[in-house]
């Protein structure tokens, strides 16, 4: 499956602002699968969105796929790295993946 964003985010690591963003990324997957919070304001309507139950809808699953996907992508990823700030940070975000995905591990 091909999705655009994680393609985007994750080309490159050469730039603080660019790790910056990847883990702003899966903070907010982060969001999407564990947060009880609305996605929406609490009154949509009048900002412009539709109101979403996040637990009714296929957001959670995808957003899971999404990290499956990309964590799939690390793994494949890491052994180009040898050392450096770029292992490093790649080995974060993988620990960050798994966390999300499996909490009690």
């Amino acid at each position: 499956t091909y999705w655009p964003m994680r393609a985007l985010l994750f080309r490159l690591l050469d730039l603080d602002e660019e790790r910056n963003l990847q883990r702003a990324y899966i903070d907010r997957m982060e969001f999407l699968l564990v947060s009880n919070q609305p996605a929406t304001p609490e009154d949509p309507a009048g900002a412009g969105f539709t109101a979403v139950n996040l637990n009714q809808s296929d957001i959670r699953a995808i957003t899971r796929m999404q990290l499956k996907l990309l964590e799939t992508d690390l793994i494949n990823a890491l052994p180009r790295f040898k050392s450096g700030l770029e292992k490093a940070h790649l080995q974060d975000i993988r620990y960050r993946i798994h966390r999300v995905l499996e909490p009690r591990n």
